[in-house]
């Protein structure tokens, strides 16, 4: 329990020790065979006491955890303790002889009701002993002020309210003094003596007390002879402050001692400093005449080379006359052309004979950029820009020989390809080395592809061609860039790229690899190769990122970038040549938080700056990609600080293979450390452990071995060798023989930053490693569970030598920690988690997912918790290459979070689906006797159902990442949730159904119909729907079996949805419609084989059943089919919802201000009003009406002010009249737009600033608060205006037309913003009522 100083607790003695033991001593003397409360018993001590005398004692606390603690502590027969308040004893009537209430009143204003409340629980002739201290003795004289006690009493108070219940009170007064006792048996008076300062004077009587005790009843109460508590005076405060000050004398003169040993040898130190500096002044003399006599020589010198400058200079003139007559002549003319092309690269990388070479090379192809002998004469002598803008842009050259013959191209494109490879390679010699690299890698055919390929053309805008923009059949392409081609064997993060290529591949996507620099590493790359992946190096011809990109970027739809130093590199080019495409970026580890952390552990304060410097370019280049990945929650929380609004997913990609089986514990020996040494952490954390931890466990366990394994150790690492039982093997590329003998690893990591590979990697392989905090962040570690976690080395060693040493211990650990490392980062939990990120992000091409699930092989379903959360039920009729592709993809996107079992409702298969259970070991079958249809077949599966939800899924269906979690959160978090469905897509992307219209004639309309799944606003956000589709429904598990199912008056199928939904919310509950969960469905396909003749008929019969069952409340709650579709989306939005007002927690809303008019044609009261609300700290957003009443200029000054959306009408709006034809401009396409930006905006307020647009509001959700502003507006309503007002919720108005407006419309709605725009903040639509 916490220790604050007021509860009273026996493990931490005092002053007040005395003083609460003394009081309970004195109440036990009453106590002998009665019934005893002890109200407000606190630790419990003090009902422990008056237990070794009473009947029976009950102690009650108003604290759990104090009620808990005492009844560990204290146990005895006739002793127990209940929690309670003393304002409500847990206790019946008229059961306690006596009560028992030390220093608990005061800390009450109810104090009436706790004298109620121990009145009703005693016995008429029952007596209370209660304390309190007195306010005059305990507060007023010393002045003093308790912060926890709520109400004092000076004793005339506490008698009075006690003589309101209890007609005989006896007092007490207690005091803690310091001094000595005299005493006599005989003698009764009592005489005390007080000092102060040197004076002493005597009193008679007692010292007044600090603390009330009454003894208070009905009828004669019982004597308490005065009383002395004798304590140990050694645990007194007072003893206790004497002996810190003997202690802090003694620490000065011990401090004393050391600053004369510390300033004596200071003396001497300074006095060998002296001299060492007068003997430095000896040598500077010396040094200053051998300077002056160096200068008289240099004086000489001088005089020589001014002679020698002005020979130099004749020398000059005579050469410069033989140039003149060598330029004057023919033959210098003649060679002009051949000198200007050679004189374009006079740079360093290339000698002479190179940049002549390319100067010749480069002369068919600027002939074919030329237009004709005379462009061509004139573009030469531009010289070298002109040559040098052909070597920038080689595409203009294939662009302007692409009409001509096949050997005209070969002849411009043969020399420039030469040209640009001696160029780029800086001359000859570099390329002829890479010439041969190249021979050696691909043979010679790979110098044919380079010498003959053209160059492919790149837009230099948007506008210049289609090409510019990804087409969508490139989506499924993706080029991924890290700094070289991985060496998956060397470090985690190498593994990492190599883990996220696989995945990528596996998934269906086309997958390029490019390194940054450009180097093919034959023993990687054809790895890769073999695997699918394309590897981009400078043997394509590229000799830069950058090149590759401006040629091929638009390929591809998806660029993967890993690592800041690559994206930065690359990401200006991605943009420009493919604007459209997204960029994820990968950050392995986030650079800024590492080196922080290592330059507050030097103490380099350098070090900090160039942190610092890191963190801005780390968190620019952040804000500029589309997605950043980073590897622990911890660092997506840390970024999140400095960049709320960037899209941000957390994908650890630590690739950990996990062994099947585990060597035993005694099998092995030694310990072991890795990591690459040319991560300066890994550096630091072998060099702290060799010197400051291995000695501790070397003199503890000498037989053991620290093995130091890692690539790149420099010689620093080397010489740990010579220390004792330290062996250094470096670079280790089969770490499979060492993982099976070596018995446990460290991870001494002091600084860094990320999830540590190397520590999954020691668990993947069952062996325990021991870890510091910040080797263990990111991974859900728990100390003395997975491993143990220290930082002082004392600690770290004592966590070694243990786990060394105890096979209990090691073998918990490595089961827990290998465990936890299947969990979070094998490879099925990996392609789980970048599936996920693929899919948030709309990166995962449907046609992939599909293709990819429908491939996929069949594999037993996962152990599962007995407590089973959803029981999945797939109703099939044959079609068995539906069901395990259905089945595969539930697999495949479930990551364990959500226990569930499913359940293939069989209605009379004849094909493989009748032996699902050994393709899918663990799924459960439920046969009917016969085909029953889908409805009967549903509900006879359900009976098997364990799950606290039933989840009702078509099998012609497939299901994307967090489909299932997404439904199952939401049910969750709304206890008045009955029933939650997905989006239903096509596998076109278009949308089936984003929740149902259920129209008042018992006809349905799937919303959303047609729509592109990932770019509709009006579908994107969560909302009361009529009905979901059954084809992919979660539904409270209680509330099925209360409703018994479906209803079975349906024939077979059609309707039963629209009747569970109608159910749900006869029942109280809502009906949800869940963007985030959504399934492809190949509609129709799960019972296809009825003719379409009998599928309409079932109906039309179905139809009429439904609407005679719920008639009343259709015609009551629904909408006519003439209504438009987004009108009824926004009727069905019956309450406002849980996530609503969670989000509005802190007190600011999001107001959406729809207005017809920019901000300069905005009237005063509009821009004073969003000026408040801002002020407030409430967000605002615009919807401003696309019109020609307004220029660009001004909607970029709206948008500098607010951020902004615009509305498009029907038809082009040019005159004031055509904007106040709202009803010809406001079609349904029109309200479309309006409740799509409610819904990307999580709008909670919507505001229309003038009564004419008053229609608008038809189509906002009828859960957000609708405002119209209706000030400035004439006195005259007619019943148009009238019915307008009615569509909002409150109405800002002038003062004096507030009670008129009132009164009209029955309802107190209209506010005036000047008095109490708060009523309006605190809507009930705004702010969660108070439970």
């Amino acid at each position: 329990m916490e220790v604050t100083g007021e509860r009273f607790m026996p493990d931490y003695p005092g002053d007040w020790s005395p003083e609460h033991y003394h009081r309970y001593f004195l109440a036990r003397e009453l106590v002998e065979g009665k019934r005893v409360l002890d109200i407000a018993s606190g630790e419990g001590y003090g009902s422990a006491i008056l237990a070794q005398r009473a009947k029976h004692v009950t102690g009650v606390d108003i604290s759990q955890e104090a009620v808990e603690a005492a009844r560990g502590k204290y146990r005895k027969g006739n002793l127990d303790y209940l929690c309670g308040s003393v304002t409500a004893i847990p206790l019946p009537d008229h059961s306690v002889d006596m009560v028992v209430s030390f220093e608990t009143i005061e800390h009450l204003a109810e104090q009436t009701e706790m004298l109620t409340e121990i009145r009703r629980v005693l016995t008429p002739e029952g007596i209370l002993v209660i304390s309190s201290p007195d306010k005059l003795t305990y507060s007023d004289i010393p002045g003093y002020h308790n912060e926890f006690h709520i109400k004092e009493l000076y004793e005339d108070e506490f008698v009075a309210l006690l003589q309101r219940f209890f007609p005989q009170i006896r007092l007490y007064r207690q005091n803690l003094e310091y001094g000595s006792l005299v005493s006599s048996e005989t003698e009764n008076r009592f005489v005390y003596v007080e000092q102060d300062g040197n004076t002493f004077s005597s009193h008679q009587g007692l010292p007044q007390g600090k603390y009330i005790i009454a003894v208070a009843g009905s009828g004669n109460i019982p004597n308490i002879p005065n009383s002395l508590l004798k304590y140990p005076v050694e645990v007194s405060e007072a003893v206790a402050i004497r002996q810190q000050h003997v202690e802090r004398q003694q620490k000065e003169i011990e401090f004393q001692d050391e600053r004369n040993k510390q300033l004596h040898a200071y003396v001497e130190e300074e006095k060998s400093k002296n001299d060492e500096l007068l003997a430095k002044v000896r040598e500077a003399y010396l040094e200053i005449e051998k300077e002056q006599k160096n200068n008289r020589e240099l004086i000489a010198s001088n005089a020589q080379l001014v002679a020698s400058f002005a020979e130099a200079m004749a020398k000059k003139e005579q050469l410069s006359a033989q140039l003149n007559m060598v330029l004057q002549s023919r033959s210098w003319r003649l060679t002009k052309p051949l000198r200007v092309a050679g004189s374009y690269l006079l740079g360093k990388n290339c000698g002479l004979f190179s940049r002549f070479l390319i100067g010749l090379l480069l002369i068919p192809a600027s002939f074919a950029a030329s237009s004709g002998m005379k462009g061509w004469l004139r573009s030469m002598a531009g010289g070298k820009e002109f040559l040098g803008s052909l070597l920038d842009a080689p595409h203009r050259i294939s662009e302007a020989v692409a009409p001509y013959p096949r050997i005209v191209q070969l002849l411009v494109c043969l020399p420039l390809n030469v040209a640009l490879s001696l160029h780029r390679k800086g001359g000859v010699i570099p390329a002829l080395c890479s010439l041969c690299r190249i021979v050696r890698n691909e043979g010679f055919s790979g110098i044919g592809h380079r010498l003959f390929k053209r160059m492919p053309a790149v837009p230099t805008n948007r506008d210049a061609a289609d090409t510019a923009l990804p087409k969508k059949e490139n989506k499924d392409k993706v080029l991924v860039v890290d700094y070289r081609i991985p060496k998956y064997d060397v470090s985690a993060g190498e593994r990492a790229t190599w883990g996220i290529l696989l995945d990528l591949k596996a998934l269906g996507y086309t997958v390029s690899f490019m390194p940054s620099n450009m180097y093919y590493d034959a023993e990687y790359a054809d790895q890769l190769k073999e695997q699918g992946i394309n590897v981009v190096t400078s043997c394509e011809g590229c000799y830069t990122p950058n090149d590759f990109i401006a040629q091929h970027g638009t390929e591809f739809g998806l660029f993967y970038l890993i690592r800041v130093d690559v994206a930065e590199e690359i990401l200006y080019t991605i943009r420009q040549a493919t604007p459209e495409s997204k960029v994820f970026f990968h950050a392995p580890d986030i650079y800024f938080l590492r080196e922080s952390r290592e330059a507050k552990l030097l103490g380099d304060e350098q070090r900090l700056q160039q942190a610092l410097k890191t963190k801005d370019r780390e968190l620019e280049l952040m804000s500029r990609v589309d997605f950043t990945v980073v590897i622990s929650e911890n660092e997506r929380k840390l970024l999140k600080e400095y960049l709320p609004e960037a899209p941000m997913g957390v994908f650890p990609g630590l690739y950990a293979p996990i062994a099947e089986k585990t060597v035993p514990f005694a099998d092995r020996k030694d310990i072991f450390f890795l990591g690459g040494f040319a991560h300066r952490p890994n550096m630091d954390a072998v060099l702290w452990f060799s010197k400051e931890i291995w000695p501790l466990i070397h003199a503890r366990l000498p037989e053991a071995v620290f093995h130091i394994i890692g690539s790149e150790a420099p010689d620093e690492i080397k010489a740990l060798g010579s220390i004792p039982g330290i062996v250094v093997d470096g670079f280790v590329k089969d770490l499979d023989p060492l993982l099976n003998t070596i018995r446990l690893g460290v991870a001494p990591l002091r600084f860094g930053a990320g999830i540590k590979g190397k520590v999954a990697m020691t668990f993947g392989a069952g062996v325990p490693c021991i870890c510091t905090e910040i080797a263990a962040e990111g991974m859900g570690l728990k100390d003395g569970v997975h491993t143990f976690i220290a930082d002082d080395p004392q600690d770290f060693a004592e966590a070694v030598v243990r786990a060394y040493t105890d096979e209990t211990v090691w073998k918990r650990m490595s089961e827990e920690s290998k465990e936890q490392v299947r969990r979070l980062f094998s490879e099925e939990a990996n392609r789980h988690r970048l599936t996920t990120l693929l899919w948030e992000q709309d990166a995962l091409p449907i046609s992939l997912w599909a293709a990819y699930c429908s491939a996929l092989p069949s594999r037993p379903l996962p152990r599962m918790r007995e407590d089973i959360d959803v029981s999945i039920i797939i109703p099939v009729y044959n079609k068995w290459h539906l069901t395990s592709a259905c089945i595969s993809s539930i697999l495949e996107t479930c990551d364990g979070g959500i226990s569930y079992e499913i359940i293939l409702a069989d209605d009379g298969s004849k094909d493989e689906t009748t032996k699902a259970d050994a393709f899918f070991p663990g799924v459960i079958i439920a046969r009917t006797p016969e085909n029953m249809g889908f409805l009967r077949n549903c509900n006879n599966a359900a009976k098997q159902a364990r799950g606290r939800h039933i989840l009702l899924l078509n099998n012609d269906t497939i299901v994307f990442p967090n489909w299932l979690s997404a439904l199952y959160e939401l049910m969750e978090s709304d206890e008045k949730a009955g029933l939650v469905g997905s989006k239903l897509i096509y596998p076109s992307g278009e949308i089936q159904e984003a929740g149902g219209v259920i129209w008042n004639d018992a006809s349905a309309l799937n919303y959303g119909h047609g729509d592109p799944y990932n770019h509709c606003g009006h579908c994107s956000f969560i909302r009361e729907a009529d009905y979901i589709s059954g084809a992919s429904i979660l539904i409270r598990g209680s509330l099925w079996k209360e409703l018994g199912g479906f209803d079975q008056r349906y024939k077979t199928a059609y309707c039963e949805d629209c009747d569970l939904a109608m159910e749900v919310r006869a029942h109280g509950l809502r009906v949800l419609y869940q963007p985030e969960s959504t399934i492809i469905h190949f509609e129709h396909q799960s019972y296809a084989d009825a003719d379409a003749t009998t599928q309409n008929e079932l109906q039309k019969i179905n139809g009429r059943i439904l609407y005679e069952k719920w008639k009343e409340v259709l015609e009551r709650d629904h909408m006519s089919p003439e209504t438009v579709s987004h009108i009824n989306i926004c009727h069905a939005c019956r309450s406002v919802l849980p996530y609503m007002y969670e989000r509005r927690r802190d007190g600011f809303m999001r107001a959406l201000f729809l207005s017809p008019y920019p901000l300069k044609l905005n009237e005063e009261r509009h821009t004073k009003l969003l000026a408040e609300l801002k002020e407030r700290g409430h967000h605002i957003h615009y919807a401003l009406l696309d019109s020609r009443l307004h220029e660009e200029a001004d909607r970029a000054a709206l948008r500098a002010t607010w951020p902004c959306d615009m509305i498009y009408p029907y038809y082009q709006l040019s005159t004031e009249k055509d904007i106040r034809n709202v009803a010809g401009w406001l079609k349904p396409d029109t309200g479309k737009q309006i409740l799509s930006i409610c819904g990307e905006r999580n709008a909670d307020i919507v505001i229309c600033p003038y009564l004419f647009m008053a229609e608008m509001l038809r189509y906002i959700p009828n859960n957000l608060l609708k405002v119209i502003d209706l000030r400035g507006h004439g006195t005259a309503v007619s019943s148009r205006d009238a019915e307008r007002m009615r569509l909002a919720d409150m109405l800002i108005v002038d003062k004096d037309k507030e009670t008129a407006i009132n009164q009209m419309l029955g309802g107190d709605v209209a506010v005036v913003p000047d008095e109490d725009l708060d009523r309006l903040l605190s809507h009930p639509k705004l702010i969660a009522p108070a439970q």
